[in-house]
């Protein structure tokens, strides 16, 4: 006779229940067949519907840009009297930008008497505005005032009038060629080319006319004008300029200036600053020959 309990029977014993019991409370729950095929399921019918969504944004977005296109094309080819115009929004007014009326430029300089000066009239024109001694200008009832002595930035002026006071208002209707080029330059900042305190107007040389005067690079700078004297002091009397002192001349071509060579405008400035005062020596072209000019 065997020992061994068959199964069914173990299962009724002590053993076999709390055998059973261990078992339930560790092993892991049954899989649910039915519920993990309906999840399969709805993920692939939300994969589906999305792939639809975006298949149709793939052909739609080309065909809005195509369609876009067309309407551009359309509206250009209309006439402007037949362009429909965009529509205003409720409750504001469209305004026209305004329109700008420019009046012609009126030519010619003006100065103000600022007072005073020696015995003269003082106006805030000077030799960067052009005005030269000799120069008229006229005020109100055909006064005229003409320039005894120039400043670089004041003028004295001779005015034969009583009724002359301060802040009357004189033009010059019609500018000569260095008044014309003195307004012209003001308006880029200044004449780069009119050494005032030294008494002279500079220009570069054309490259043909330097290599003619012997100047083989083609670069030289030229004298435009030399300014004889300079009022410094508005109560006291003009002063000779150095150019004028120099003997400088309208066309004379510079080659040094105490020693260093001078080619353009930057080279004629340094190498008057490192000048003493009153001690200059120049070099320069006068027609073919070389001419030297020293201060006294």
């Amino acid at each position: 006779m065997s020992n061994q309990t068959p199964d069914h029977e173990f299962d009724r014993t002590p053993q076999g229940q709390a055998l059973a019991a261990l078992l339930r409370r560790n092993a892991p729950p049954p899989s649910n067949a039915a519920a993990g095929a309906a999840g399969v399921l709805l993920r692939l019918q939300q994969q589906t519907r999305q792939g639809k969504r975006f298949s149709l944004l793939h052909w739609l977005a080309p065909a809005a840009g195509i369609a876009a296109a067309a309407v551009i094309v359309v509206l250009a080819a209309l006439p402007d009297d037949t362009r429909v115009p965009a529509p205003t929004p409720v409750g504001i007014t469209p305004v026209s930008a305004p329109r700008v009326v420019r009046g012609p430029v009126q030519p010619g300089l003006r100065a103000v008497v600022r007072g005073t000066s020696g015995n003269g009239w003082r106006l805030d024109a000077g030799l960067k505005d052009g005005l030269r001694v000799g120069d008229t200008l006229h005020g109100k009832g055909g006064i005229a005032a003409t320039v005894v002595a120039a400043g670089i930035f004041d003028s004295r002026v001779r005015i034969d009038s009583a009724e002359t006071r301060r802040g009357d208002e004189f033009f010059i209707d019609s500018l000569n060629a260095r008044q014309d080029r003195a307004a012209r330059l003001a308006e880029l900042g200044g004449d780069p080319g009119a050494f005032l305190d030294f008494g002279a107007i500079f220009d570069p040389l054309p490259m043909r006319e330097a290599k003619l005067r012997g100047l083989n690079d083609g670069r030289a700078i030229g004298v435009q004008e030399v300014i004889p004297s300079i009022l410094r002091e508005f109560a006291g009397q003009p002063q000779p300029t150095l150019a004028a002192q120099l003997g400088l001349r309208a066309g004379d071509v510079l080659e040094s200036v105490n020693g260093m060579q001078v080619r353009n405008l930057n080279d004629l400035a340094t190498a008057l600053g490192y000048s003493r005062s009153g001690q200059i020596t120049m070099t320069v072209l006068r027609g073919s020959a070389a001419v030297e000019l020293r201060t006294n």
